[in-house]
Parts: structure tokens; sequence; C-alpha cells
């Protein structure tokens, strides 16, 4: 869902030619990077532990592994 909403907002400046929708998109995508390094990973691995922390060596944290 992240990347999607990150996609289109990249989407909408290069179609309307907007730098302050480029910045934005920048910055939103650093907030979201911010919580969910900061926040929802701590939260899962205090859920889940171990597994989750297998599950992240085996798993790219926004792209997948190939």
């Amino acid at each position: 869902m992240y990347i999607g909403a990150g996609f289109a907002l990249a989407g909408a400046a290069l179609y309307f030619g907007s730098f302050g929708l480029a910045a934005y998109g920048l910055a939103l995508f650093a907030a979201i990077h911010a919580f969910v390094v900061l926040y929802e990973e701590r939260v899962l691995s205090d859920k889940f532990g171990q597994d989750y922390e297998t599950y992240r060596r085996q798993v790219g944290r926004w792209l997948p592994r190939l």
C-alpha cells in the first residue's frame, strides 16, 4: 500500500511536471520509512519474536529479493 501510494504520487508529479509534488512525495516516503522502521518493525518483533527476525532476514523491506 505504501509503495502504491508513492508511485501514484510520483506519477502525478511527472504528469503535472510539479517539483512541489515530487518534493512532497520524497518527504512522504521519508516519513513512511521512519514509521515502518521505528514503530511497525519494533511492534512486530515484540509480537512475533524470532519468527519475525527470520522473516526480516529473508524478505526485503521495500523491494523483493530476486
